[in-house]
């Protein structure tokens, strides 16, 4: 069987996923909103904010609360801030988290519990502190701070959040209406670190390391350890968490000489996250994350050949993705960017260069203010190019599709179709290779078989197969060829179909008012 380990994956995220819907996870908290509480538990992480109502800055300190399996946030005044590491005992108001009350509504209390957050304690006092700080995580925390400090100093307060979003994974200063922006046009990816981060960063720290004639192992481990410890500068989200993993593997293969298989490394990653939460495989940057590298590494090479060599070669990898990644669309935000896919060929190019310029403006600018503002000048332009881009997505007719939500029977067959497209032609290729080499082995003709295993490659062979040279199964062929394009047809129909009732009665919750809808008329 080939990748064990990727089948092993799916079978038990199926699992997982089909015992979640069947018997759903109580919420962690059993307090009532607004009671005064006092807690003790470890600070795991913490952050500066500014409070959007009063402007003033509050730190945000995450503990894991002792004896309990889950974290609470607790809101302090910045005058006093516990090291990360340390067992501090607060008292506050307790706020529960929301749940969504509308169609497409971000729901807060599921995504918190999927962090294994259960509260927030407002107005939070400390009471007592012990125990020693955790050197390292603290250590990354106060270098986080600093080269926040730096782009501060040397970009304009717009860019300064942009960037602290995504190089640091501080999206406090995010500005909502850039990042709203982002979110219509379908860009909201590159405020994430994920794997584009690391392969920037990480890949060029190993290779630079290996032109200096240092060996292979200390290379690997030396940028491992560097891209652990940015994970951890940065939160160590989901996606963060994925691509550290993968890169490790990456250079894993590298040193005991084999080759880095991308699903295998993928599915090791997911396996990891899902043992120690398995509430992810219900959390949308999740399943967006890892639903990416299987567009690239799964369907893609599925894909007629015309649009992966063809005119179409430079959005194919995104054609992909969205091929993946619609159903989390559909029953998450209910909408689709249309234009991401050709927007994203203006923008993604443009992210070494910004990473590069972030980096060197927060190195120099640590150092001399006026030159780290001219490399913070680089940043600010291709921001500005990126904000163009999307204002031109905003005007162009048909950008976003309200394509309505899918329910999870929608989605199991689209998943099905999907599934069966790649199995099918994955079949289909080994088949073709199959009678292929039989029929050159049967001639026994010495020329053919060397030139076979000399250009015998999936792709060749997979390409002369499907065009029926010399092979009595070509109408075989084109009927398999028909079989997986309706199968996806079908699965796309199921997936987006949205029947009319006669008479629909929404409430939305916004204080007041009923959306009566009749067909057409509202």
């Amino acid at each position: 069987m080939k990748r064990p380990l990727c089948v092993f994956t799916m079978l038990v995220a199926a699992a997982v996923l089909i015992l979640i819907m069947i018997f759903p996870q109580d919420y962690y908290s059993d307090l009532p909103d607004r009671a005064h509480i006092t807690q003790t538990g470890e600070v795991i992480g913490k952050e500066l904010k500014t409070n959007s109502y009063s402007g003033e800055k509050e730190l945000i300190v995450k503990m894991k609360l002792l004896d309990r399996d889950y974290h609470a946030l607790a809101y302090l005044s910045p005058d006093y801030e516990p090291d990360i590491g340390q067992i501090i005992r607060v008292s506050g108001e307790c706020r529960c988290f929301d749940s969504a009350r509308n169609p497409g509504e971000f729901d807060s209390r599921s995504y918190y519990r999927t962090l294994k957050t259960a509260y927030r304690i407002k107005n939070a006092k400390v009471l007592g502190v012990g125990g020693d700080r955790d050197f390292i995580k603290e250590g990354m925390y106060d270098l986080k701070m600093s080269i926040e400090n730096v782009m501060d100093s040397c970009m304009e307060p717009e860019d300064a959040g942009i960037m602290k979003a995504i190089v640091l994974g501080d999206k406090n200063e995010l500005d909502d209406e850039i990042k709203d922006i982002y979110k219509r046009n379908g860009i909201i990816h590159i405020i994430a670190v994920s794997g584009l981060h690391i392969s920037l960063i990480g890949l060029s720290l190993y290779k630079l390391l290996r032109k200096t004639s240092l060996w292979t192992l200390p290379s690997a481990i030396i940028a491992a350890t560097v891209m652990y410890l940015y994970g951890v500068m940065c939160g160590m989200s989901t996606s963060a968490y994925r691509a550290i993993l993968m890169f490790a593997v990456r250079l894993f293969a590298d040193v005991i000489g084999r080759t880095y298989d991308m699903l295998s490394a993928l599915s090791l990653s997911a396996m990891l996250l899902l043992l120690e939460q398995p509430l992810y495989i219900t959390n949308s940057g999740f399943l967006l994350s890892f639903g990416a590298i299987i567009g690239i590494g799964y369907v893609l090479p599925a894909f007629p050949e015309f649009i992966r060599t063809g005119f179409l070669k430079p959005i194919s990898a995104s054609l992909a993705i969205t091929t993946v990644t619609l159903p989390v669309y559909t029953s998450f935000y209910y909408t689709f960017p249309i234009f991401s896919v050709f927007l994203n060929l203006l923008i993604l190019p443009l992210m070494g260069v910004l990473m590069l310029g972030a980096l060197l403006c927060s190195a120099v600018g640590a150092l001399f203010v006026p030159a780290g503002q001219l490399f913070g000048l680089i940043d600010h332009y291709i921001l500005k190019w990126f904000l163009i881009c999307c204002n031109t997505g905003d005007m162009l007719p048909f950008g976003t599709w309200y394509v309505g939500h899918s329910c999870a029977f929608q989605v199991a067959v689209y998943v099905i179709m999907l599934v069966a497209f790649v199995l099918i032609f994955q079949w289909e290729k080994e088949f073709g290779d199959v009678k292929k080499t039989e029929k050159v082995k049967k001639k026994g003709d010495a020329k053919k078989q060397e030139n076979f295993k000399k250009n015998g490659d999936a792709k060749n062979n997979s390409r002369e197969y499907a065009k029926g040279k010399g092979n009595d199964g070509v109408s075989d062929n084109r009927k398999l060829l028909m079989v997986r394009y309706v199968l996806l047809f079908i699965g796309m129909v199921v997936l987006c179909y949205r029947p009319s009732p006669e008479l629909k009665i929404t409430a939305v919750d916004v204080g007041q008012g009923v959306l009566l809808s009749t067909g057409t008329i509202q």
